[in-house]
């Protein structure tokens, strides 16, 4: 049995096999095939964690017992690497790839295993996800609170696939926060929760406040709380 690899797809090809001895050589007859000419569906959307791929071309291919696209971080991806495995519909199908990291650079290309040979491959696609804005809450237990501030914490859970340049306490006297803000960043950018002393406010007065984290694909936001300082006028007993 012969494996011929590296062949071109579309071209016709003649093959015939051959003896060799201490006599010389002989050949079989000529026999002729067209190479399959199986290719990778070019991405039809994209997000930061997902991409819509799949193959064409499959006529040329008999007894497939699996198909669908296959991906790495490193080039030429395999079977053995993560995959999907997909309903061919007439002589393609398509492919749903979920799970990716953001702003990551993927190798994949379609495959079609017939039986226990090895897997057809198509042409090889090179995409990079997008890149999203950090995941960031705000702790509800604001602490230290005076007449003049108080101490809150955020925590950036998750990068979005970039550096986190910046990230912080945002404080307004605006209830949903639409106008009014003021931005008290925290010493250093990254992940991870850290706490901020907010100072200088007004006694008895109400304060809402939010955590935030800025990377190349904009800035994000934790939810809303508020407290109020301590203080007011003195009430005659």
């Amino acid at each position: 049995i012969s494996n011929i690899t590296g062949l071109t797809p579309g071209l016709t090809y003649y093959v015939r096999a051959y003896l060799t001895d201490s006599s010389g050589t002989i050949y079989g007859s000529n026999v002729s095939f067209t190479a399959n000419v199986f290719t990778t569906t070019a991405l039809t959307s994209q997000t930061s964690t997902s991409v819509v791929s799949g193959g064409s071309g499959l006529t040329g291919i008999t007894s497939i017992t699996s198909s669908g696209v296959c991906w790495n971080t490193s080039a030429s991806p395999t079977t053995a690497n993560s995959k999907t495995i997909d309903t061919i519909i007439g002589s393609s199908f398509i492919s749903n790839v979920t799970g990716l990291t953001p702003n990551t650079t993927y190798y994949l290309r379609a495959y079609a295993v017939n039986g226990t040979n090895p897997a057809y491959y198509g042409t090889q696609i090179t995409f990079t996800t997008a890149t999203v804005k950090p995941t960031v809450t705000t702790d509800s237990n604001i602490t230290l609170i005076t007449s003049a501030g108080a101490t809150v914490s955020g925590n950036v859970s998750s990068n979005g696939g970039n550096t986190v340049s910046a990230r912080g306490i945002q404080h307004s006297l605006i209830p949903n926060m639409s106008s009014g803000t003021t931005d008290v960043p925290f010493a250093t950018g990254g992940n991870g929760t850290y706490s901020v002393a907010l100072t200088g406010f007004t006694s008895a007065t109400t304060y809402y406040v939010r955590a935030y984290a800025t990377n190349n694909a904009g800035t994000a936001y934790g939810a809303i709380y508020n407290f109020t300082t301590l203080g007011g006028p003195l009430v005659e007993t």
